[in-house]
């Protein structure tokens, strides 16, 4: 075991090498979604893919990049990653999230020994599909949203590989920046790769790779501290995703959260089967919400890594929303959907633990993208995101205008967007009553207004713009989101419904000069009676025109929230797309797998779980049908024994 005091050297240095990764990404890049917004996440892996050490960048990244490199691993086998060889994924399907987020990571090997990956995620403008950005409102199928990486060989043994590049710059749109911005990821990874080096060459080997065993357990204790503090019981929670860009029916997440001593179980049994839209989750980023709750639950200074999830299980039924299968669309596994699983584990815990959770949160990355060519004669493509206001708690009212509870990206400079892009910034302004009433008040929202000075493709996708953030302990919801269009010459801002597909999920809008559009975040949901206010905060929220004169009488005695959130009636939301069947397909395949002659024997991979998908921890969980039959064909010889269990025990 390594000492404590060089345990916590390693630690601060293998955090501080994911910071310096973060550094040389943004130096390097040519996009402002990476200099400005900072959407991207640096890591460090163990030589068996797990997460040792993270920067804070998007935590929606930061749980679900172990899976992509487990998966890609599992495919390419460790021993032919070599030193210099850079492999990219986006695949949803093989641990990813949404396909814009691009992960791309190295081995490192010294004196001969794999000590770890350097890894990167980072959400690029463009990776093809149907609409500029990539911003699928409408999509139907993955395919529909851009192109699908798989493992493959960005360089090898330091030399870029030129087919793959020209492949994926084919199918994007801005395909220089997309260059600059793929080698800005590279050099992220080399910095990981040197830095970890100098300290392998500073205290050998063996010790880094023994402290980082220590780090994991470290966390892992601590989370389990914090799990013993909750009361053991089954808890469970619902809310609610608008509909999904397709149909007009909305989705249920249902958590059921088993707390047992030091160990939190999370069952999604009861959550609608996956969607038409692109509101579905695959496994990895179902995962990493959870990871996510549970860590926010549990506040103070854990380490992110991966023995924080060790105390942490959970059940997603394949097809259902929160484990969909291909090729259903996943756009929104990074930006919505994720937030609704927070939501509905905080809401389920709510009641346990008050003094730790907050209401629902504006819940929305409320994206908007534009394409086009500028006034000289220059192509253009933007994404921007936006914040909101967050619940209140307990103890204190929640935080105005803040990234939601899976992102911390920044805002951009309204300099830089005027000097970048064909628009002109109107308004940029807190929405007073925004936050639901309470005896803590929900953060408050934002809304942004632009002018467009040229011809614009605009593409949107957000959620809770019908289905508000919900309110705790009596506290009211907050208030929802929204997008709104102003044509040049009126005065009538049109809501997104009355000429698109969906009033939050839709692509191919065109705006001209002059046109207006309006983008509002909205705020969070309150905390308690709003009657039981103190009157001297709510004085002060009067005089700084956080609520107005109306909205005081949300809190007076008696006053009722009338907003449609997850406390609502079967009635108000509207019908909900059912439930994804009961599901134990994995447990049955691992069952099957077991009983199967030569798997330790005859095999070379003798049934190691960091080598074997038929054995691994989770791969049985959500790979599909056609991946774990593509594996076989290519790594086991016991292929023809089986091939055939698969197909049984996933067939429907």
């Amino acid at each position: 075991m390594s000492d404590p005091v060089t345990t916590a050297v390693i630690r601060g240095f293998l955090e501080s090498t994911c910071r310096d990764m973060g550094q040389a990404l943004t130096h390097n890049a040519r996009s402002p979604i990476f200099i400005e917004g900072q959407d991207f996440s640096c890591a460090i892996l163990d030589p068996t893919r797990e997460l040792v050490a993270a920067a804070n960048y998007d935590p929606s990244h930061l749980a679900s990049m172990p899976f992509t490199v487990d998966a890609a691993v599992l495919e390419q086998r460790a021993e032919n990653i070599g030193h210099g060889d850079v492999i990219v994924v986006n695949d949803p399907y093989r641990g990813g999230t949404h396909l814009p987020d691009v992960t791309m990571f190295t081995p490192v090997i010294v004196d001969g020994v794999r000590v770890a990956y350097s890894v990167t995620r980072a959400h690029h403008l463009d990776i093809g599909g149907m609409a500029p950005g990539s911003v699928p409102g409408g999509a139907r199928d993955v395919f529909a949203e851009g192109l699908r990486i798989p493992p493959s060989r960005w360089m090898i043994s330091g030399q870029e590989n030129h087919e793959v590049l020209d492949y994926i710059l084919s199918n994007v749109r801005l395909p220089d920046i997309e260059l600059s911005d793929m080698r800005a990821q590279v050099a992220s990874l080399m910095t990981g790769r040197a830095r970890v080096g100098e300290l392998c060459a500073k205290f050998g080997v063996e010790a880094v790779l023994e402290a980082m065993d220590e780090i994991k357990a470290q966390s892992e204790s601590q989370v389990r501290a914090f799990l013993t503090s909750v009361p053991d019981g089954e808890y469970s929670f619902t809310d609610y995703m608008d509909r999904d860009g397709n149909n007009t029916c909305r989705y249920a997440i249902r958590a059921n959260v088993k707390i047992a001593g030091d160990s939190m179980h999370v069952d999604f049994t009861g959550t609608s089967e996956q969607a038409d839209g692109a509101i579905n989750l695959p496994y990895a980023a179902t995962a990493s919400a959870v990871f996510n709750s549970v860590l926010q639950l549990a506040g103070g200074d854990i380490p992110f890594n991966h023995g924080c999830f060790r105390a942490v299980s959970l059940h997603a039924p394949r097809k259902s929303l929160v484990n969909a299968q291909p090729p259903a669309p996943t756009f929104g596994c990074s930006t919505d959907t994720p937030m609704r699983v927070i939501d509905t584990i905080v809401g389920a815990l709510a009641t346990v633990i008050p003094d730790r959770a907050i209401a629902g949160s504006y819940g929305t990355c409320n994206i908007v993208a534009g394409s086009g060519t500028n006034e000289h004669n220059e192509d253009f493509l933007y994404w921007f995101f936006y914040e909101g206001g967050m619940g209140a708690s307990g103890r204190r009212d929640g935080w105005n205008v803040t990234p939601n509870q899976s992102a911390n990206f920044r805002d951009y400079p309204i300099e830089i967007i005027e000097s970048e892009y064909p628009l002109v910034c109107d308004t940029v302004a807190l929405i007073p009553d925004s936050g639901g009433a309470g005896k803590f008040r929900g953060g408050l929202g934002s809304v942004h207004q632009f002018t467009f000075t040229a011809e614009t493709v605009l593409s949107g996708f957000a959620d809770r713009h019908e289905i508000q953030p919900y309110g705790l302990a009596g506290g009211h919801a907050g208030m929802g989101s929204r997008y709104r269009l102003r044509r040049a010459g009126t005065d009538k801002w049109l809501e997104f419904d009355e000429f698109a597909q969906s009033s939050s999920k839709w692509s191919g809008v065109i705006a001209y000069p002059g046109d207006s559009l309006e983008v509002i975040n909205g705020g969070g949901g309150g905390f308690g009676d709003p009657a039981e206010r103190d009157p001297d905060l709510l004085a002060r929220d009067l005089r700084e025109g956080l609520i107005t004169e109306a909205g005081v009488q949300a809190y007076q005695p008696g006053a009722v929230d009338t907003a449609l959130t997850a406390f609502s009636s079967p009635e108000e939301i509207g019908e909900v797309r059912p439930p994804a069947p009961e599901d134990e397909t994995a447990d049955k395949f691992r069952t099957a797998v077991a009983d199967v002659v030569g798997c330790r024997t005859e095999c070379p991979l003798k049934a190691d779980p960091n080598a074997c998908a038929f054995h691994h921890d989770v791969a049985p969980a959500f790979w599909s049908t056609s991946a774990l039959s593509q594996w076989a064909r290519r790594n086991c010889p016991r292929a023809d024994l089986l091939l055939p269990i698969v197909q049984n025990s996933f067939a429907q």
